[in-house]
């Protein structure tokens, strides 16, 4: 079977979308709260969350030791009869750069 570069992009997209959807939501929420107290600035603070989560996830999935391969890996669940997948490396990606994301998209 054979893997093309654009069916990686996708099938990755569809793993890390769920993820990405959900910190944005996480992100909304707390500029909604603190944002004027902190600085936020929202369109920068989410660039940010996209672009280091997109990193992290790589970066763990090319590089994480085996004994994380099987707990973080993919996985084929069934959703309302639709035979689908999901990986939890997504959020654990996203868990990591939310906090870093806020950090660096604070104004000066």
């Amino acid at each position: 079977m054979i893997i093309y570069p654009t069916e990686l992009i996708a099938l990755g997209l569809w793993l890390l979308a769920p993820a990405l959807a959900l910190g944005l939501l996480v992100l909304y929420a707390v500029h909604a709260r603190f944002g004027a107290r902190l600085g936020l600035r929202p369109w920068r603070a989410a660039s940010l969350l996209v672009l280091f989560g997109i990193a992290i996830a790589a970066l763990i999935l090319l590089y994480a030791p085996a004994s994380m391969a099987r707990p973080l890996g993919l996985r084929d669940i069934r959703i309302l009869g639709w035979q689908t997948f999901w990986a939890p490396v997504g959020f654990v990606a996203e868990l990591l750069a939310l906090p870093v994301a806020l950090w660096l998209g604070r104004g000066r």
